[in-house]
C-alpha cells in the first residue's frame, strides 16, 4: 500500500489544513466524537491557562507561571495530535474507499464541453471513488464527463487518466468521481 499512498497525500494535506481550526477536520470527515473530544479539549486546557493567567496577575505569584506554561503546551500537544490524527486518518479512509472491486458493468458516458461526446463503455473495476472504464474512443486528461450505470443515476466525474489497451479492442480510462458512490452493492446488483 505505500506504493500508492503519495495519491493520497494531497488529501491528507487538506485535512491537515483544516485541523489547524480544532475539530474542523473531524467534523467534516464525519468523525464527530474525535472532533467534539478535541474541541473540548483544547477548550479546557485553554480555559485553564487564561484562569492561571489572571490568578498570576492578580496576586503577583511566579509559581503559576510554570503551571500555565505546562497547560499552554499540553494545548499545543492536543491540538498537533489532532493535526496528525485529521492527515493520516483522510488517508486510510481515502485508501479505503480507493479499494477497487472486478466489476463488468454497462456504462453510459457523456462529456459537454466545446463538442458533445456519447459514448458507451464497460467498467473493468469500480470503487466508491473512481473506476476504470475500457471506452472505445480516449477521452483526454482532466474531461468533465456524467457516468451512468446500467441506467442507474447518474454521477459526475473526471477522467484522470487514459490509455490504449494495445490490442485495439479499446481505451483504458480511468475516472474519479465527483463524490464518492454510496455504496457499491447497488452498482453491482445492476
Amino acid at each position: 500500500m505505500e506504493s500508492t499512498l503519495h495519491c493520497y497525500r494531497k488529501y491528507g494535506h487538506h485535512a491537515a489544513g483544516l485541523a489547524m481550526i480544532p475539530g474542523l477536520a473531524h467534523f467534516r470527515s464525519r468523525q464527530y466524537k474525535v472532533g467534539v473530544l478535541t474541541c473540548t479539549a483544547i477548550s479546557v486546557l485553554l480555559l485553564w491557562v487564561f484562569w492561571l493567567a489572571i490568578l498570576q496577575f492578580g496576586s503577583q505569584h511566579s509559581n503559576l507561571a510554570a503551571a500555565r506554561a505546562c497547560f499552554l503546551l499540553w494545548t499545543l500537544v492536543v491540538w498537533e495530535a489532532s493535526v496528525f490524527h485529521a492527515y493520516y486518518s483522510t488517508i486510510r479512509q481515502r485508501q479505503q474507499d480507493g479499494a477497487r472491486q472486478s466489476v463488468d458493468l454497462a456504462v453510459q458516458i457523456s462529456a459537454s464541453g466545446l463538442s458533445q461526446f456519447r459514448a458507451s463503455a464497460r467498467t473493468k473495476n469500480l470503487s466508491r471513488t473512481g473506476a476504470c472504464l475500457v471506452a472505445s474512443n480516449a477521452l483526454p486528461v482532466n474531461t468533465q464527463v456524467t457516468i451512468a450505470f446500467d441506467g442507474h443515476p447518474i454521477h459526475n466525474a473526471r477522467v484522470i487518466w487514459s490509455k490504449s489497451t494495445g490490442n485495439e479492442t479499446g481505451t483504458l480510462v480511468g475516472v474519479e468521481f465527483a463524490r464518492p458512490l454510496a455504496s457499491l452493492s447497488r452498482q453491482r446488483a445492476a
